[in-house]
């Protein structure tokens, strides 16, 4: 017979998904504050986020939308000069509109 506690542990598994994030440590110690100052866990406060975001809460939307045009302009300046050469190389080789006479 199980006891209530493994009942809980139970249905927490087929229930509940866990995660694992990564952040910077300044990013982290000023989400741990803000929580801490409104009385939530980073927990708590990541999981309503999520819920929003799935909710397709307009604001939240919008947090996706910049933070993927962030990561979208760090990826392009990563491409430095002789990526672009690169680049331009295989799209001249590669040109469907060239012509092949």
């Amino acid at each position: 017979m199980r006891t209530a506690k493994q009942e809980k542990k139970l249905i927490d598994f087929a229930t509940k998904k866990t995660i694992h994030v990564s952040m910077s440590t300044s990013a982290h110690a000023g989400f741990k504050i803000e929580c801490f100052k409104h009385g939530l866990s980073m927990q708590e406060a990541i999981e309503e986020f999520a819920n929003l975001v799935s909710m397709g809460h307009s604001d939240m939307i919008a947090v996706l939308d910049d933070t993927a045009k962030k990561k979208l302009q760090k990826q392009i300046r990563k491409i430095d000069g002789s990526d672009t050469e690169t680049i331009y190389g295989i799209l001249e080789l590669e040109n469907p509109l060239k012509d092949n006479a």
